[in-house]
């Protein structure tokens, strides 16, 4: 059954999913600790498969797929940065 709730929330988490993956890149490149690194991969790995299925239940509805609002992408960026500069 096809809910227009259902559709809101899985744009969501689409957009963020998305939003996820791109924070653990800007972090990952800054990483020198293996294991950390190796964490932060396997949490992206999750990410990536939650939005693939995520994905594939908005085409199974004919809906398209959210990106993340790029006005709370850019404080994301401004506020991880921001964290790496000053530690």
């Amino acid at each position: 059954m096809r809910s227009n709730d259902t559709i809101k929330l899985l744009r969501e988490c689409d957009a963020g999913t998305k939003m996820a993956v791109s924070s653990i890149d800007e972090v990952l490149e800054k990483v020198t600790d293996t294991k950390l690194k190796e964490l932060l991969q396997e949490s992206k790995g999750h990410h990536k498969d939650l939005e693939q299925t995520i994905n594939e239940l908005l085409d199974k509805y004919q809906e398209d797929e959210k990106e993340p609002n790029p006005m709370a992408k850019s404080m994301s960026w401004m506020k991880t940065n921001m964290k790496l500069y000053m530690d």
